[in-house]
């Protein structure tokens, strides 16, 4: 019965974009569903999971070495964090991301998806520190190949993220962070400099408050 079922994933999943809203998936099921999106679908581009229940960090660990292929990936309203986010910038093929209104999506879950920096939260008890400052020196160096992210409702965006994202995204074509909370962008000179260098950088960029819209 199983090898029928993934024949039949094989026939349709080949042909088009996988697309779940406001599913709940339990844990075991995702396994099963990674398992399966390997076999049936190895080169699947579009997987879109908005506002289902049981995505988590642990799933996305999992993003970069069973669907490698992945090239279009929506998470919004999905309960991740900025760990989350880290584990998908080591998506090889990886290039368009909406983390809108997810539980982490902030500033910080913005740069680690550009950069695959780790945070002091993932520094454990065993590593030395030559490790930790490898980690620091690829992140530093790492160049992104996303070409869009959509990141509406998110909290913390400082000017820091968005030097970040001039940084270590040089391929970025559009930046969405509408909505965002927790300040104005536009209170800083320093945010209000990288915003003209996305634009002149021609980044299609679109942003607003969650009460006002704002502009350059």
């Amino acid at each position: 019965m199983r090898t029928v079922y993934r024949m039949l994933l094989c026939c349709l999943w080949r042909c088009v974009p996988l697309y779940w809203s406001s599913y709940s998936f339990p844990p075991l099921s995702l396994i099963a569903l990674l398992l399966d999106m390997q076999y049936a679908c190895p080169h699947l581009k579009v997987l879109r999971l908005s506002g289902c229940k049981g995505i988590t960090d642990e799933f996305l660990d999992s993003i970069p070495v069973f669907l490698r292929h992945l090239h279009t990936l929506d998470l919004s309203m999905c309960s991740i964090t900025s760990r989350g986010c880290r584990a998908l910038s080591h998506s090889p093929s990886l290039r368009n991301v909406n983390i809108s209104a997810c539980l982490g999506t902030n500033g910080e879950a913005i740069q680690d998806l550009v950069t695959g920096n780790f945070s002091v939260t993932d520094i454990g008890e065993n590593d030395g520190q030559e490790g930790i400052q490898l980690q620091l020196m690829k992140g530093r160096h790492s160049k992104s190949k996303l070409t869009s992210i959509v990141a509406q409702f998110a909290t913390g965006i400082k000017a820091t993220s968005l030097k970040t994202i001039i940084t270590h995204a040089p391929n970025l074509k559009m930046l969405d962070i509408r909505h965002y909370q927790g300040g104005n962008l536009m209170d800083s000179d320093t945010a209000k400099t990288y915003l003209r260098e996305l634009k002149c950088k021609e980044v299609d960029v679109e942003y607003s408050t969650v009460h006002t819209s704002d502009e350059i």
